[in-house]
């Protein structure tokens, strides 16, 4: 009974002038052509949409790693201490090049493009910082126990009277165009995050 009815409908359609039309094959080959081509054009971005829960996990994942290394509290504390004082630790110093190392791998970049341009841009600023840092800060005083030791910006460069060298002075002032660069680079950063990862 069903396959009489089947058979029925098939050889009205088949029948039907409609189907004979060269004008509806001639549109719908047409509107296939214009669907792959979408298709091809907008692949990539097909692609992204379809692993978009995928490279969002992997992408938190790499945040989440990255904050243990330093973390926002560690970064913004530091620099305060870095601005006001002219002082950090050794342990911030560990950190800080842990960050900028672990974004060196490739295998710990973002997927998302602006997540990635970011952390590249704030891993990069806070080399600069340590580099700058390197030759300008040493430990103050020199008799501590350790393992985590105070440097401070050319300890020796001030007289009792406060009376500060010329290379002090130099770097007193390029001082601020760093820290405040890792400050932007950082806040820009977490901008990215919050709006990709929703964190």
């Amino acid at each position: 009974m069903f396959s009489k009815i089947t058979d029925y409908y098939l050889n009205l359609f088949q029948k039907s002038p409609i189907w004979n039309s060269v004008d509806l094959w001639r549109n719908f080959f047409l509107i296939l052509v214009a669907l792959l081509s979408l298709l091809y054009l907008f692949r990539k971005k097909i692609k992204i949409l379809l692993l978009k829960k995928d490279i969002t996990e992997h992408d938190k994942k790499i945040f989440i790693r990255s904050d243990r290394i330093l973390s926002e509290h560690d970064i913004l504390n530091s620099l305060n201490t870095i601005e006001n004082y002219y002082r950090f630790d050794s342990e911030y110093l560990a950190k800080a090049e842990g960050f900028y190392k672990f974004f060196r791998e490739l295998s710990n970049s973002y997927i998302e493009k602006g997540l990635r341009k970011s952390s590249v841009k704030l891993a990069l600023s806070i080399k600069k910082l340590t580099s700058f840092m390197a030759g300008r800060f040493f430990i103050e005083p020199r008799t501590q126990p350790g393992p985590n030791f105070t440097f401070e910006l050319f300890p020796e460069d001030i007289g009792e009277i406060g009376r500060k060298t010329k290379r002090y002075l130099e770097a007193e002032k390029l001082l601020p165009k760093h820290t405040k660069a890792v400050r932007t680079n950082y806040l820009k950063y977490r901008r990215a995050v919050k709006w990709s990862l929703i964190l």
